[in-house]
């Protein structure tokens, strides 16, 4: 065989090497090569004595120890509803020279479930103490001061949860509008923690001196309604109906609150 020949054989064959070799390398190539199914990882929780794995329970924040513990999220609004119908809770008011102010509430049964300190026994005004019907404090509200204060067009009080008879959390707030030009506005009442571009939750509208007031939210639903009903009813003695799924340590707490703004039995 002729010299070019050959050349010409071991040319053709080095030149099919070198692109099957190149087509190996190719980078296609090496992604289909590399391609694997998808895996499925699964993991099971360890069987304890026989039982069932439980999931993770998310435990509710604190809540305000009153006599249905309703208020379980943070906001009266947002609470577990033990029943279907109302409750109506009968407000008296106690003798300042007697037993130093302020009011026992009842239930439908004569049971003090709620009972409010003012000034005539804690010595200090500006300052409440709601307690449930075993006396232990559940909630203090507290009247802001200062100079500041006194510049504002609007009196502000705070409720805390307390902890071992101290203010602990902040759980709402409530703005008095001042008389201006002889003019009144509605009590405004905040649930803590204050939302963006919320003002307000809870408004007060009507008179509380005449016993026909109501306590509504945003959406204008009635949370509790305070007016009169029996032989026996007057400033004195009156009712507070409050709604399914509202707690009533927080409708107590603004009772007391509007009971010291109109210098009734908690103010001295």
């Amino acid at each position: 065989m002729p010299d070019s020949g050959i050349c010409s054989t071991v040319g053709e064959l080095w030149n099919a090497t070198v692109v099957v070799a190149l087509l190996n390398r190719s980078p296609h190539r090496r992604r289909a090569t590399r391609a694997r199914p998808p895996r499925h990882y699964t993991m099971e929780l360890p069987q304890v004595q026989g039982r069932r794995p439980r999931c993770a329970q998310v435990l509710p924040p604190p809540v305000i120890p009153s006599g249905p513990r309703l208020w379980r999220t943070g906001d009266p609004s947002e609470a577990e509803v033990t029943s279907s119908s109302h409750a109506v809770l009968m407000v008296r008011r106690r003798p300042p020279t007697v037993n130093g102010g302020g009011f026992v509430v009842t239930d439908q049964d004569q049971r003090a479930v709620f009972s409010v300190d003012g000034c005539g026994i804690i010595g200090a005004s500006g300052q409440l103490i709601v307690r449930d019907g075993d006396g232990n404090a559940i909630l203090f509200i507290h009247k802001k001061g200062g100079v500041v204060q006194a510049l504002c067009v609007n009196n502000w009080w705070r409720g805390y949860l307390t902890d071992y008879g101290e203010p602990s959390k902040l759980v709402f707030s409530l703005q008095d509008p001042k008389p201006v030009l002889c003019m009144k506005g509605d009590v405004q009442v905040t649930v803590e923690p204050k939302g963006r571009n919320r003002h307000w939750d809870y408004e007060v509208t009507g008179s509380f001196v005449q016993r026909a007031c109501a306590i509504k939210n945003r959406a204008g639903q009635v949370a509790a309604q305070i007016g009169v009903k029996g032989m026996m009813a007057g400033r004195d003695f009156y009712q507070v109906v409050v709604q399914p799924g509202y707690d009533q340590a927080f409708v107590v707490g603004v009772i007391a609150i509007l009971d010291n703004i109109h210098g009734e039995s908690t103010r001295c």
